[in-house]
């Protein structure tokens, strides 16, 4: 692709997201909780400056949550990917392609738009994206998704940029490289840093300068085509079509310790269900499902995991669960085997029914709480549902 290329971030999304629907929290300092209501996942600027750090544990927030009167709300991942489509959408007619590349950011084809001032481009659509959303947003501009990448973080670290720093221009460029640290450039990883510091390469302009044969024999091809996209060689276009998944999983935290085997069935079970809607959504049939689950780490007792694993290829007389130390694992494995069973009589590949299954369209129609099985325990309001906390200050 031989046009620029653009990331626009969503800042602090999920605070974003939750301000934009309850005008209280604006001003005041806030913060999203992980599943379970764990750790801290978004911050708003003013619980930045509070010192509150991504990933840090709730419990040893508590003084600082009731001494500065922080809002803290449970994650909801349904309003997020929703203004995530609101996003994309406001977005849409300042590019020729996109593509969504996490839950806040998006890569931009600008192909086309390259004969206008495209710092004004992109803030007009920064000022589109915040009219139909409320979402502040910072733009990083380059010939190459790295590039971009790069540019978006000076951007939205460096306040002189004013939310969009363009790094097609060769002053500009460099001397975001030249500040930028290896370790925080978009795809190298902690051993990688390591060996590049040890060479004495600290930042990201030094990586650039760095020979493509040496960069090889460090990162084998993959630092080296990273070496190219610094220098503006782009290795990786927009992909405009998300490419097939190669699996997919429904995996939380129970809100509670799960002491019976009935209960624990039940949230395999309705797991299961949402997993066989997922599958379908996407129009794929699995060819290996595993189901798992552990005892709480935390206590002092031996940990005991179990975990099943099942594929398609083999008979069903054949099939033999993995390695487990549970009691009840065997009448658990039942329940994955004929699961896999029904899951598996095809390859795993694309496949089109043509159109959702009947039980999809119910839901649809009609909300999650119908149908369900039976043994899932939705009617129960069971103790294994994900904790959600009310939002107001302390915990």
């Amino acid at each position: 692709m031989s046009g620029p290329i653009a990331l626009i971030d969503c800042n602090n999304y999920y605070v974003s997201c939750e301000r934009a629907f309850d005008s209280s929290l604006i001003g005041v300092p806030v913060i999203v909780l992980s599943n379970n209501d764990g750790c801290a996942v978004a911050r708003s600027a003013e619980a930045k400056a509070l010192g509150i750090k991504m990933g840090e544990p709730v419990h040893l927030l508590r003084d600082k949550i009731r001494a500065h009167g922080i809002r803290v709300l449970s994650s909801n991942y349904t309003l997020y990917g929703d203004m995530q489509r609101r996003v994309v959408a406001a977005c849409d007619a300042f590019a020729r392609d996109f593509e969504i590349y996490s839950i806040d950011e998006t890569f931009l084809d600008l192909t086309g738009f390259e004969n206008r001032d495209l710092v004004a481009h992109v803030n007009a659509m920064r000022a589109q994206v915040r009219q139909w959303t409320t979402i502040p947003t910072c733009v990083g501009i380059g010939d190459t998704k790295t590039l971009a990448k790069l540019g978006n973080a000076a951007a939205k670290k460096n306040p002189m940029f004013d939310g969009v720093a363009d790094l097609r221009d060769d002053a500009v460029r460099k001397w975001v490289m030249d500040r930028f640290p290896v370790e925080d450039v978009w795809g190298i990883g902690g051993a990688t840093a390591r060996k590049l510091l040890a060479l004495g390469i600290g930042n990201a302009g030094a990586l650039r300068d760095m020979p493509m044969k040496q960069a090889r024999a460090v990162g084998t091809v993959v630092l080296e085509r990273l070496v190219g996209e610094l220098r503006g060689v782009p290795s990786d276009a927009v992909e405009t079509i998300a490419p097939q998944r190669k699996g997919m999983a429904v995996t939380r935290s129970f809100g509670t310790p799960v002491g019976d085997f009935h209960t624990l069935f039940g949230a395999l079970t309705q797991y299961a269900m949402r997993a066989g809607e997922k599958l379908r959504l996407h129009g794929l049939v699995a060819g290996r499902l595993t189901a798992f689950f552990h005892t709480n780490e935390t206590q002092t007792r031996p940990a005991a995991i179990c975990r099943l694993a099942y594929r398609r290829a083999a008979p069903y007389d054949q099939r033999q669960p993995g390695t487990h130390r549970c009691g009840e694992a065997r009448r658990v494995g039942r329940l994955a085997r004929r699961l896999c069973v029904h899951q598996s009589r095809h390859p795993a590949r694309r496949f089109d029914r043509g159109g959702s299954s009947p039980p999809d369209t119910i839901r649809g129609r009609h909300g999650q709480a119908r149908p369900a099985d039976g043994r899932s325990g939705r009617d129960q309001h069971p103790l294994w549902k994900v904790r959600r906390h009310n939002g107001v200050a302390g915990v």
